[in-house]
């Protein structure tokens, strides 16, 4: 098995980085973002943090996420390629944003994830993550807030959700006292 690197980048990528992190983006997520939008959406954050897992020259894998404010990091997108799975490769991916963050000063590191990507909450949650909230809408995940600060914010003591929203938790982990 060729060994795997795992280059970190922080702001802005070079453009042959950039295009394969939208090019694997897709193809994890079956997403149809063109290289524009993905461009503007990472052009909008402050404190750009990019993990890569390369494997003889392919990225395979990446963890991407950005300071939220002084204190907390945002935990933003993330996969692996089909075929690299369930080799410790995302583990990897997030260990190394957990200790770039830490590095950096944040105190606490946030992500979101909608009940769709179980292997990416339990992965959190394994991880020392605990889940602090749950928000609502139409289509759930980060991906429609843009790493935001969720809109529709619910508490655990009132979990109800309405007919036709996605249910989506905030977790939260601190790296730093």
């Amino acid at each position: 098995m060729p060994t795997i690197q795992y280059p970190c980048f922080e702001g802005r990528l070079p453009e042959d980085l950039f295009r394969a992190v939208w090019a694997l983006h897709k193809k994890v997520f079956g997403s149809s973002i063109s290289v524009r939008d993905f461009r503007e959406r990472f052009e909008r954050k402050r404190g750009l943090v990019c993990v890569l897992a390369v494997s003889d020259g392919q990225a395979i894998g990446y963890k991407i996420g950005y300071e939220r404010n002084t204190d907390e990091f945002f935990s933003w997108l993330g996969g692996v390629k089909a075929g690299y799975r369930r080799q410790g490769i995302a583990t990897e991916l997030l260990k190394r944003q957990h200790r770039r963050a830490r590095k950096l000063g944040y105190k606490r590191i946030i992500t979101e994830s909608g009940n769709e990507w179980r292997d990416m909450m339990i992965l959190n949650l394994t991880n020392g993550f605990g889940i602090v909230g749950t928000c609502t809408d139409q289509k759930g995940g980060a991906e429609d807030h843009h790493g935001e600060a969720p809109l529709r914010k619910r508490s655990l003591e009132s979990p109800s959700v309405s007919p036709g929203l996605c249910v989506s938790a905030l977790l939260a982990r601190v790296v730093q006292q």
